[in-house]
């Protein structure tokens, strides 16, 4: 079920350093109906490459490309750093015409987070000291995906819930009459080319380029 990489995602260099290794885990997601069940687990390792810098698991499902019809990621992203990395591998195994990728995510532009930064507060869905380490609105991640795959995507629809703190009055009401201010969003992007950009040309781009370098 799992495939040890020998070489760098990025470059291909060999030069991988192990920097922490958990033995085999158990996945998540996986609840077995009762304790006879056997739940899937594999190796769960970082490894360092000395030449392009970056951190990477050390074993990888060896799904094929375009073998998904739908990948759902609910709540999720929020809480990665590697933003990039996760779009690619989901862009390689998604089914090209017709794939459908379901992202779910807490709302940074939402009236309840709008009204906290009125007020010198800040937003809930994004905060130093939280799990949430990234926040989202609609026409970031429609920019982002578009600035990354060009073509690759149509955004087919999306949607709110939690519409704080009306989110118990009417909600079908606000849900139609106020979308951009929920508390959360959801949008499914139809996956249209097999565009791809290099994830080195991706980070060499200047609009990635700290000004303090």
């Amino acid at each position: 079920m799992y495939n040890e990489l020998t070489n760098c995602r990025l470059n291909g260099s060999k030069k991988l350093t192990s920097v922490l290794n958990l033995g085999n885990q158990y996945l998540t997601g996986v609840f077995p109906k009762n304790k006879n069940d056997k739940v899937s687990k594999g190796p769960l390792e970082l490894v360092w490459c000395e030449d392009s810098r970056l951190l990477q698991l050390n074993h990888s499902f060896p799904f094929d490309d375009g073998s998904f019809d739908i990948i759902i990621a609910n709540q999720i992203l929020e809480h990665t750093i590697e933003l990039f990395w996760i779009f690619h591998e989901i862009t390689r195994v998604l089914k090209k015409g017709g794939g459908k990728l379901i992202i779910g995510v807490p709302n940074l532009a939402s009236l309840h987070n709008r009204f906290l930064l009125s007020i010198g507060r800040q937003p809930t869905s994004i905060k130093s000291a939280s799990a949430h380490i990234r926040g989202f609105t609609k026409p970031d991640m429609v920019c982002f995906v578009n600035t990354c795959w060009p073509g690759g995507y149509k955004l087919v629809k999306w949607g709110g819930s939690n519409f704080y703190p009306f989110h118990q009055l009417s909600p079908n009401l606000w849900r139609r009459c106020f979308l951009p201010w929920h508390g959360d969003y959801l949008c499914s992007l139809k996956k249209t080319a097999n565009t791809m950009m290099n994830l080195l040309s991706f980070q060499s781009m200047k609009i990635l380029k700290p000004t303090f370098l």
